[in-house]
Order: C-alpha cells, then structure tokens, then sequence
C-alpha cells in the first residue's frame, strides 16, 4: 500500500517593540496560522503582551492575551473559540522587598483535565524579602493552579490553593 505522511504547516508573523530597555517595557503581537491538512479545519492564533508597563515609581504592570479559533472540548456549552489571559502588577516595595499579584483567565480551562468543573479564574500573590547577599526568601499562595509554559500551554489544573515558601541561596 501507499501510506502518506500527513503533517502540519504553519506560518507565524512577530512584532515586538522596546519602549525602554532599562526598564525592560516591551510589547509583543503575534499570529500563527496552521496551514490545515486535506479534510482539516485552519487553526489561528493571536497574542498579545505589554510587558512592565511603568504605573508609579515603584509598580509595574504587565498584561498578556490569546485567542484561537479551536472549539472547546471540555465546557458544557460548547464554544467556537477559546481564549485566556493575565494581568500581573509588580511593586518595588524597597531594595530588599517586591511584591507580586497576578490574576489570570482562562475560557476553557479543562484543557488537560476531564475534570470539567475547574474554574476559569485563578490567581498569585508573592512576597520577595533579600535576606542577605544571594539569599531571598520567597512566599507565595496560588489559588487553581495555573500551568502555563512557552512549550506546552496546560491552563488550569485544579481548583486547590497552594502556599509555597522557599529559601534561595546561591553561590
């Protein structure tokens, strides 16, 4: 027989700006179209960043969103489109402290769960205090687990809080 090689093409355009690199603010417009196979319905994607957008002296905001024309598999009415984003404020506190909140949406966020009674909302709060010369103690609390990475975007996981405290030391 003749088997054939079915594989996926896709075209993806980027615009990024540095408003300031001392203060790192940047921002960042991407689409990606997936050139479908025969039979296949096109995929696209577009994202969004502003990152470290300079609100006060000391505080920061950054903002980031996605959007893709793929039909939810998980919510109880089914969506043509899925979507999620954050929204993160850092504050400079002092020299030795800074503080962290971060609040995110997701559409869809049984993305890697069939657990569809996950929420769409999740959040992150963090505390960084420079104990001393390369050693920072960090506290945090997250509330529905959030998994996101630039390989292998999960959403949410679960509908738990976490608290973490962690003492860094390097040498």
């Amino acid at each position: 027989g003749d088997d054939a090689v079915v594989g996926t093409n896709e075209v993806t355009a980027t615009l990024a700006f540095t408003m300031d690199a001392v203060t790192e603010e940047t921002a960042t417009l991407e689409g990606t179209y997936e050139i479908p196979a025969e039979g296949a319905d096109a995929v696209y994607t577009v994202s969004a960043e502003y990152a470290n957008y300079p609100v006060a002296d000391k505080l920061k905001v950054s903002a980031y969103g996605e959007y893709t024309n793929v039909a939810s598999d998980f919510l109880a009415e089914e969506e043509d489109y899925t979507y999620f984003g954050t929204l993160t404020l850092d504050y400079a506190y002092t020299t030795n402290t800074a503080f962290q909140l971060e609040g995110r949406y997701d559409s869809d966020p049984g993305v890697s769960s069939a657990d569809a009674g996950l929420p769409k909302y999740s959040a992150y709060a963090e505390v960084a205090h420079t104990l001393a010369t390369d050693t920072t103690l960090t506290v945090s609390y997250e509330l529905n687990t959030w998994d996101i990475t630039d390989v292998d975007y999960k959403g949410i996981q679960d509908g738990v809080g976490t608290f973490e405290a962690e003492l860094e030391v390097t040498f």
